[in-house]
């Protein structure tokens, strides 16, 4: 088993805990092994500043941005202390607390603005289920109204406008996937970014879609906002 592989594996074992009660552990907090490895995928954007593209999990134990130069210590009970203050958030907290910043379009370019870019990403084409096929790997860019995949050498651009898509969901906590009509195209994100951040923004921008983690979704991450864009 190569050392992919074995990431991937403990990748899609790792279930984070939304309800720790440290009073459970009478105050001893374990430690873990390299605890903040896979948390920007749920932080994906930095707690102090709200940077998206700096963050960068360092030694397996930190969260490091380059923007601001803050760094949040993951402990094993995955909550966050910042280094500089002390602040000590729950990644629950730390979640929601993203969230609140503005989502602002950003410049990209001569790819042109857009929400969120993901850079030579494995894409899947899946007409008859569960056939699936490898169309290539595309840089994948979320704009106002629509997702738009740009080919990595050769191959067509595919443009998927909101009002097409029918339902969104997750896999593995790295696969995104977006369904239409007749069609749904798989997103391999591992690496590449953070699913769960075009899970939420599409969520968030797109209340009338049908998502597969509706439920978890309104229980533990959205609950206490409100679902349109700002």
């Amino acid at each position: 088993m190569s050392d992919e592989e074995v990431a991937l594996l403990v990748d899609e074992s790792i279930r984070w805990n939304m309800d720790w009660d440290l009073a459970d552990y009478k105050g001893r907090i374990p430690r873990g092994i390299r605890p903040a490895s896979g948390i920007n995928n749920l932080i994906f954007r930095c707690p102090d500043c709200g940077e998206e593209e700096g963050l960068q999990v360092i030694r397996g134990r930190y969260l490091d941005c380059n923007l601001c130069k803050s760094r949040w210590r993951v402990g094993g009970d995955s909550s966050l202390t910042n280094e500089r203050t002390g602040e000590r958030r729950t990644s629950t907290e730390a979640f929601r607390h993203i969230l609140t910043f503005p989502r602002e379009q950003r410049d990209f370019g001569p790819q042109g603005k857009g929400y969120i870019r993901a850079l030579d990403v494995p894409v899947y084409l899946e007409v008859d289920f569960p056939k699936q096929d490898l169309l290539g790997n595309y840089d994948i860019i979320m704009r106002e109204d629509r997702i738009d995949f740009i080919p990595v050498g050769e191959g067509d651009p595919i443009s998927v406008p909101f009002d097409d898509i029918h339902s969104l969901s997750l896999e593995k906590h790295y696969r995104f996937q977006v369904r239409l009509k007749g069609r749904l195209y798989q997103m391999h994100l591992h690496g590449k970014g953070s699913a769960i951040q075009w899970e939420v923004y599409l969520q968030l921008m797109l209340p009338q879609v049908n998502h597969f983690l509706i439920r978890s979704m309104e229980e533990y991450y959205l609950a206490p906002l409100e679902k349109k864009s700002t």
